[in-house]
């Protein structure tokens, strides 16, 4: 469990599988009684979820719910793993807060993600980083007190190595301006250690380690999904890598780290937990292993 702030942030926490809104996911509220049995422990325990990434206007990326060839831009991956290349696919950050602010006032313990587009204006990306702040804040009555920053597009590593410097001075001028607002920076296995620390002098308050790792640092040979980039892997394949990245971490970085990718067993969960990591992320265990992260949450999160 993560204090920070005076609020809580859950033992366990439950990322992007929700969605873009964090109260359930097509098609697995349609198939899987299972992820909807899971959805009403999530809620049940106020489990942290946080949602799929925002970006400030409507984007398109790989997938589209209403068009079935699209679907195959998520793979499954022996191992319990996922392979994906989805995109940044979103409504955009105003209807997004919208639809939060319905899945907490039906109970859900909501922290919304939002991806900042870095580009050759500083200047621009900070507005965007604010205008996104100030909607979340008019739209969500009262109930936005954090925002995960996703600085790590998993299949674009170069762009990721490229924004370093950019992603620690949006934090900068995002902490001056909204000194109140818990930051909570979600980054990457390409990221190096003194990038966290760059982040943590900035202001950031809670590190979220890892997204998924892209496909060709985890296996040889072509992607499934080379069409599309390549995608990132997430599950039991990613996990070893994961947890050797978190450890590493744990060394560099003195705030509280919420550890993730490849966290789809108990065992998973104690791993990260022995090496440091103050709360655990699970997002395709939902999917894969539902009943035993099910019970993860029950147990960890009920006395929140």
């Amino acid at each position: 469990m993560i204090k920070v702030n005076n609020r809580v942030i859950s033992t366990v926490v439950v990322s992007t599988i929700l969605g873009h809104y964090g109260r359930g996911m097509f098609p697995y509220d349609i198939i899987s009684s299972s992820y909807r049995k899971a959805k009403s422990v999530i809620k049940e325990t106020k489990t942290t979820v946080f949602t799929k990434s925002s970006t400030l206007w409507a984007r398109q990326g790989n997938y589209n719910q209403w068009k079935p060839w699209t679907w195959g831009c998520v793979r499954d991956l022996p191992n319990m793993g996922m392979l994906n290349a989805y995109g940044l696919t979103n409504p955009g950050v105003e209807i997004c807060a919208k639809q939060i602010n319905k899945s907490v006032r039906r109970g859900f313990n909501v922290i919304p993600n939002f991806f900042p587009e870095f580009g050759n204006d500083d200047e621009l990306t900070f507005r965007q980083g604010r205008e996104a702040i100030l909607t979340f804040v008019g739209k969500l009555e009262g109930n936005f007190w954090a925002i995960e920053l996703n600085l790590s597009c998993p299949n674009d590593k170069v762009a990721i190595e490229k924004n370093i410097a950019k992603a620690a001075n949006l934090v900068k001028c995002l902490k001056i301006m909204f000194p109140w607002l818990t930051i909570i920076a979600k980054t990457s296995i390409v990221h190096p250690y003194e990038f966290l620390q760059e982040l943590e002098f900035a202001g950031v308050d809670v590190f979220h380690l890892i997204n998924s790792i892209p496909y060709g640092m985890l296996f040889e040979g072509r992607s499934p999904l080379s069409h599309l980039g390549g995608g990132a892997v997430s599950g039991g394949p990613a996990f070893a890598d994961a947890l050797k990245y978190v450890r590493g971490a744990r060394k560099a970085i003195k705030k509280d780290i919420i550890a993730g990718c490849g966290a789809t067993t108990m065992i998973h969960f104690r791993r990260y937990c022995e090496i440091g990591a103050n709360s655990v992320s699970v997002c395709t265990g939902i999917v894969k292993n539902t009943r035993q992260m099910t019970d993860l949450i029950r147990i960890h999160n009920s006395k929140i």
